[in-house]
C-alpha cells in the first residue's frame, strides 16, 4: 500500500499536476512538535533535528513545517560538520515546506543527505539574511588590482576572503559580454586574488596573481565563498525526488550529488530573492552530479543567475600512476580527489593522446591510501598490454541516462547542461544570455578531468538566445567536443562521441559559432535554424554557423542561417581530421556547401 502510495506520488510530479504533497499514508510529523516555531525569529536547528529523528525512527514518515520562515544559525548547528540538517540512514521520508522559507545566517550549509532510500523534498525556499558575497561598480583598474565602490558590503567575518569575481553589465544585469571572471579553487595552492583591502569607507581594493584587467563601469560581484555549502549535499542515495523547491541563496551548489542513484529535479528554481535588489543567486552550480547511476530528470526548472552551470553531469578520469604484471594499477585523480569505483563495476581504459577507449575491466577489489590519493584498482581480467602510466581508466558503470525537458536557465556566469554521460535527450528548453554554451557535451583530458565519452544522445527543440558571448565564451552554443591536456585546444580524434543528434533547435545571437562538432563519430545536424551568429568572433571555428573538426559519418542537412554577423567567413567550417567520404551537406538553406 505504502509503495503504491509513493509510486503515486512520482507519477503525479511527472504528469506537472499541482504542487506535490507527502504520499497520503505517511506519518504526519510537525516541528512545532518539537519546539520550531514559525516566524518567532528563534533558531530552529535542534527542534527540527529532533523532529527529524523522529521521522527517521520510523520509515514512512512526512516531516512537516507549518507554513512561515524558519530560523538556522551557523553556531547552532552539530559539531563536527558543516550541515544544519542532517538526514542519515534514512528511507521513506518526505519533508514537506508547505510553503515555508528556511533562513540560514552565516557560513553554513542546509542540508546533508548521506545513505538513504525514497526521500521527497518540497514545497519550500532556502535563503540567506546576509549572502557572502560584495558588489560594486569598479572605478579603477590596472592589469593586477581593482578598486571598487561597494553598493553591497557582506558584513560577516568571511568578507576577509574573494574566491571569485565576475564582472556584469550595470545597465542589463547580465554576464558581461567579452567580461572577466576570475576564479580560486578550494585548497588551491596557488590563489589568483589575494584578500582585499578597505581603501576607503566604501571602497575595495581587490589585487590579483595574475594578468587581468578588470572593466572599468562594471558592476562586480565578489563570492567570499564560492564552494562546499550546497544547499542539499546527497550521497550514496537512492531515489530521491525535489519538487517546488527554490534556491534564492547558498554559499555553493543548489544540489550536489554523490553517487547518487535515480533523481528528479521537478519544478525547481535557482534565482536571486524577488525584489532584494541581488542580481546574482548561488555562486557555483545548479545542480552537479558525479558518478550517479539509474535516471536524472530535470524538468520544468528554472535557472537563474548562478555563477557557475545550471547543471553538470559526469565522471572522472583517474591518471594511471604505475601497473604490476598482472591484475592491479594504481591512480589518482587530477586534483587529488577520492573517486574510487565500487567492486564489479566496468573501467574504460582510454589513451590521454585522443581520448578513444581500447579496453575495458571489471573491477575485483578496490582500496584507497589517503595520505598518496592513490586508488589501488584490481581487475578481474588481466591487465591491457598497452597500458602505461599516464594513461586514462573511467568508470562505465557510474553513467546515468538524462533527461532533460521544459527547463528554463537565464543569465548565469557559465554554461546551461554540461552533459559527460550516455542516453541523454536535452529537449525543449529555452537559454537565454547563458555566458557560455547552452549545451555542452564534452570530456575533458585537461582542466577537470571530467569523463566519460558520450553515446546516444540527442539535443532537440530547444531555443537559445544571446548565448555563448559572456567570460565564460567556449566553441559554440551547442558544443560536442573532447579536450586533450596540453597547451592550447586540442581536440580528441573522432569517436570520443558517438551518435549524437541536433535536431529542430533555434539559435538567435551568439558572437561565435552556432553548432561547433569535434571528436565525433556518427553525428545528424538536421533542422535547425541559426541566425545572428558569428558577431565577434573570439574561439576556434567563431567564424562560422557550424564548424566540424576530427568527425566522420556525419549529415547536415535541412537547417537554415539567416542574417549572420560581421565576422563570418563560411557559414560550415569543415577543418583538419573530418572524413569527406562519410559527410552528407544537403538541403541546407544559406549554408553553402561546406568548404
Amino acid at each position: 500500500m505504502r509503495a503504491t502510495a509513493m509510486a503515486m506520488l512520482v507519477a503525479a510530479c511527472l504528469a506537472g499536476q499541482a504542487s506535490c504533497a507527502a504520499p497520503a499514508d505517511y506519518r504526519r510529523v510537525s516541528v512545532a512538535s518539537f519546539g520550531a516555531r514559525p516566524d518567532d525569529g528563534k533558531d530552529d536547528t535542534e527542534a527540527v533535528t529532533r523532529a527529524l529523528a523522529a521521522c527517521v525512527a520510523k520509515p514512512g514518515s512526512a516531516l512537516i513545517f507549518p507554513t512561515g520562515r524558519y530560523d538556522f544559525h551557523r553556531d547552532r548547528r552539530a559539531p563536527g560538520g558543516i550541515s544544519q540538517i542532517v538526514l542519515d540512514g534514512a528511507s521513506r521520508i518526505a519533508i514537506d515546506g508547505q510553503g515555508s522559507e528556511l533562513i540560514f545566517h552565516g557560513k553554513t550549509a542546509p542540508f546533508l543527505i548521506t545513505g538513504c532510500r525514497d526521500v521527497e523534498v518540497m514545497n519550500l525556499t532556502i535563503d540567506w539574511d546576509d549572502p557572502l558575497y560584495s558588489a560594486g561598480i569598479i572605478t579603477r583598474s590596472d592589469s593586477r588590482s581593482f578598486d571598487v565602490d561597494l553598493q553591497v558590503e557582506h558584513t560577516g567575518p568571511d568578507r576577509v576572503r574573494i574566491e571569485n569575481v565576475i564582472e556584469i553589465d550595470p545597465r542589463t544585469h547580465l554576464p558581461l559580454p567579452g567580461g572577466q571572471a576570475i576564479g580560486d579553487l578550494p585548497g588551491a595552492p596557488h590563489r589568483n586574488i589575494q584578500p582585499p583591502r578597505k581603501i576607503g569607507p566604501k571602497t575595495l581594493r581587490v589585487t590579483l596573481n595574475v594578468d587581468r584587467t578588470m572593466t572599468r563601469g562594471a558592476y562586480v560581484v565578489l563570492v567570499h565563498q564560492n564552494y562546499v555549502y550546497n544547499a542539499f549535499s546527497v550521497n550514496n542515495s537512492k531515489r530521491l525526488t525535489f519538487t517546488d523547491v527554490t534556491v534564492h541563496y547558498t554559499p555553493g551548489m543548489g544540489w550536489w550529488f554523490r553517487r547518487v542513484e535515480d533523481v528528479l529535479l521537478k519544478r525547481v528554481r535557482i534565482e536571486p530573492r524577488p525584489k532584494s535588489g541581488r542580481i546574482m543567486s548561488i555562486p557555483a552550480d545548479g545542480a552537479h552530479f558525479a558518478a550517479c547511476k539509474g535516471t536524472i530528470r530535470i524538468e520544468d526548472s528554472y535557472f537563474q543567475g548562478m555563477g557557475d552551470d545550471a547543471a553538470n553531469i559526469h565522471g572522472h578520469y583517474l591518471d594511471v600512476i604505475r601497473r604490476d604484471a598482472g591484475h592491479t594499477l594504481w591512480a589518482k585523480c587530477k586534483e587529488t580527489w577520492r573517486w574510487p569505483p565500487e567492486v564489479g563495476e566496468v573501467m574504460e581504459f582510454t589513451d590521454p593522446t585522443t581520448l578513444l577507449t581500447y579496453a575495458t575491466g571489471r573491477v575485483r577489489a578496490v582500496e584507497y591510501d589517503a595520505p598518496t590519493h592513490l586508488h589501488r584498482i584490481s581487475f578481474e581480467q588481466p591487465l591491457p598490454k598497452r597500458l602505461k602510466a599516464g594513461d586514462y581508466v573511467a568508470n562505465a558503470t557510474a553513467v546515468p541516462k538524462v533527461r532533460i525537458s521544459g527547463n528554463r536557465v537565464y543569465a548565469n556566469r557559465a554554461r546551461g547542461f554540461v552533459i559527460k554521460t550516455r542516453d541523454v535527450v536535452v529537449e525543449k528548453n529555452t537559454f537565454e544570455s547563458v555566458s557560455g554554451s547552452g549545451v555542452y557535451v564534452a570530456v575533458e583530458g585537461k582542466f577537470w578531468r571530467e569523463s566519460i565519452g558520450t553515446r546516444d544522445v540527442i539535443i532537440r527543440d530547444n531555443v537559445f538566445t544571446n548565448c555563448n558571448s559572456g567570460p565564460s565564451r567556449s566553441w559554440g552554443v551547442i558544443a560536442v567536443f573532447a579536450l586533450l591536456e596540453g597547451r592550447g585546444h586540442r581536440m580528441g580524434a573522432a569517436g570520443v562521441h558517438k551518435n549524437i543528434v541536433i535536431e529542430g533547435n533555434t539559435i538567435a545571437g551568439t558572437d561565435n559559432c552556432g553548432i561547433y562538432v569535434a571528436s565525433t563519430d556518427g553525428v545528424t545536424v538536421r533542422g535547425n535554424r541559426i541566425s545572428d551568429c558569428c558577431r565577434k568572433p573570439s574561439r576556434p571555428g567563431g567564424a562560422h554557423a557550424i564548424y566540424l573538426l576530427n568527425s566522420r559519418n556525419v549529415s547536415i542537412r535541412n537547417n537554415s542561417l539567416q542574417r549572420p554577423g560581421a565576422g563570418m567567413r563560411e557559414p560550415i567550417g569543415i577543418a583538419k581530421g573530418v572524413d569527406r567520404d562519410t559527410l552528407k551537406i544537403e538541403g541546407n538553406a544559406g549554408l553553402g556547401a561546406g568548404h
